[in-house]
């Protein structure tokens, strides 16, 4: 993610992605791992079941390895139902 803005790693952003006007952003609660000027390495902390499926559909139109995309999905859901146990 590049940004002008400064971001602070010890507190966790709030993170709209937007496509387009047709596409519903997507939203997630993210924590900033990585920082080198401008650009961010973020990992996503939480995120609602819209917003997942939204973000597993775009990315499976731009990947050629759906299963991939399916794999690490399903990683980040289990992950997100862990913590909220």
């Amino acid at each position: 993610m590049q940004t002008a803005a400064e971001l602070n790693k010890e507190e966790p952003i709030k993170l709209q992605i937007i496509f387009d006007e047709l596409t519903p952003p997507i939203n997630m609660v993210a924590a900033v791992v990585y920082s080198d000027g401008e650009d961010y390495g973020i990992e996503c902390q939480e995120i609602d079941i819209d917003s997942m499926l939204q973000l597993r559909s775009t990315l499976t139109l731009y990947n050629n390895d759906p299963e991939t995309i399916h794999r690490e999905s399903q990683a980040l859901w289990e992950k997100r139902q862990k913590k909220a146990d």
